[in-house]
């Protein structure tokens, strides 16, 4: 090849690597993200189980002036799921109001009583290569077909804060990597498939800093795989100086949400949860708790993929010192005792207060979305504005050709209405022509008719909100590579 056929080569790599780029449009960010204004963020809350639970629900709403759409509480390995919460919900609270549970699921104490090969003992993790191995797979397979049987919504974060060294099912506690986890989740996420559990949705929930942190043990070697995972999360808490062995600076919502919300939505196509967050006081002036909650719940619709978060409504189980309640609560006992929610703290309520005003806004919801809607259609590293973009952004056409060009629209907050502008000699079909918020795809296909002569041609696609440039290149012949023969 002589040097002018070499460079007329390279020239046309380079302009085919360049025209192939995703073209996008885009507009000013939201002070709120758009799914945020379109399908809110759902209020979810850990609130102590009670005998009474409805009436204890009831009460939570009634003094925070807004309905729990989600509600978390915790269950190990000794026992067999019972409807006995949920039932309490169903027979004391509006149909309306009834929540979707979130249980957080945690693999110790297995019983040989309830399917496990023996008794693994109080708060003792089943090893991640037993339960990998089938130890517990009858117990595993019960719990799969009673969530069934009960035709209800239920979201499960098995093994949550499995990234910490404070968990008994830490892999690092038998001498296992994170891909010993990952397997774990595998294998009881295909027991329920297996059973045809089709209620129950998957929250692989990391605490938002691993401990230990370092390489070996980075959150993200955790992770079990788009196909096992239906939400995500991080988890994290402002302690203060209520950190036992490790007290912590004050560390606002951002502090310690910020990155990792960014980072779960460039990683991972998944609706997000903050499955578990609070924050202690702290002077009460400079460093104040219901400064804490007002800023947490303001800061939270910018994050697009964020649909819930749960408000950890109880004193830190390691530290009773560490109080992260905006109300008081009943707790389990026998005989019930009246149900009795209160404000705190009890000489004030500011606690209450500010909780009640900061989840005041209407983007502040009981209605969780389904799993598809809430879904996004891939990863999203952008800045939180508006964005729609063509892939590819320039075509090759013979006279007679056809191409097929996608389209995907980012985080706009009304319905997109789709159109093309092209040349009389070409034609276009979209599918859909619609697109509803806050997100969306379509499959845009142009045709150059026989007698569309040869040359450049802008099209352009109409969104309603911006025009996305389309550059198409009519030449007489398309390579297989589809570089056009323009030397000869």
């Amino acid at each position: 090849m002589n040097r002018k056929w070499m460079i007329a080569a390279l020239f046309l790599v380079v302009m085919v690597s360049v025209l192939y780029a995703p073209q996008p449009a885009q507009t000013s960010p939201n002070t709120v993200s758009a799914p945020a204004q379109t399908m809110g963020i759902t209020l979810g809350i850990q609130q102590p189980p009670a005998v009474n639970y409805g009436d204890e629900m009831n009460a939570v709403n009634s003094l925070t002036g807004k309905v729990h759409g989600l509600v978390l509480y915790y269950v190990d390995w000794s026992t067999m799921y019972s409807t006995f919460l949920q039932d309490q919900w169903r027979r004391q609270m509006s149909v309306s109001d009834v929540p979707v549970a979130m249980i957080a699921w945690q693999p110790t104490n297995g019983l040989a009583s309830l399917g496990c090969d023996k008794d693994y003992g109080f708060n003792v993790a089943i090893p991640p290569d037993k339960i990998i191995q089938g130890a517990c797979d009858t117990y595993i397979r019960n719990y799969a077909r009673a969530l069934k049987a009960t035709g209800w919504r239920f979201l499960i974060k098995f093994a949550h804060e499995m990234n910490s060294s404070g968990r008994p099912y830490w892999p690092g506690h038998f001498g296992e990597p994170p891909s010993k986890f990952v397997d774990m989740w595998r294998h009881v996420v295909d027991i329920f498939r297996s059973e045809q559990v089709t209620n129950v949705e998957w929250v692989w929930g990391p605490i938002y800093q691993s401990s230990p942190n370092d390489a070996s043990n980075d959150l993200h070697l955790f992770y079990p795989g788009d196909n096992y995972v239906d939400w995500v999360g991080p988890m994290g808490y402002n302690y203060y100086n209520q950190l036992i062995g490790s007290p912590q600076p004050w560390l606002p919502f951002t502090n310690i949400f910020d990155s990792i919300l960014k980072d779960f939505a460039c990683r991972y196509p998944k609706p997000q949860i903050i499955h578990e967050f609070a924050s202690v006081e702290g002077d009460g002036a400079t460093l104040s708790k219901a400064a804490w909650i007002a800023d947490a719940y303001q800061q939270a619709p910018n994050y697009p993929f964020l649909r819930a978060m749960i408000w950890y409504n109880d004193l830190d189980a390691s530290n009773p010192s560490a109080d992260f309640r905006i109300t008081t609560h009943t707790g389990s006992s026998n005989p019930p005792p009246p149900t009795i929610v209160n404000p705190l703290p009890s000489n004030s309520g500011v606690w209450t207060n500010a909780y009640k005003n900061a989840i005041a806004s209407s983007i502040y919801t009981k209605y969780l979305p389904s799993l598809a809607q809430a879904t996004p259609p891939g990863t999203y590293c952008g800045t939180g504005a508006t964005s729609m973009s063509v892939s590819p952004s320039s075509i090759f056409l013979v006279p007679g050709g056809s191409a097929t060009i996608g389209f995907q629209g980012w985080l706009y907050s009304s319905p997109l209405s789709l159109s093309v502008s092209a040349p009389s000699s070409m034609s276009s079909a979209i599918t859909p022509t619609t697109l509803q918020p806050p997100w969306g795809m379509a499959t845009i296909r142009l045709s150059a008719s026989t007698s569309t002569p040869l040359g450049s041609y802008q099209v352009k696609l109409h969104t309603g909100v911006a025009d996305v440039p389309i550059h198409v290149q009519v030449v007489s012949q398309v390579f297989s590579s589809n570089i056009p023969l323009l030397l000869r």
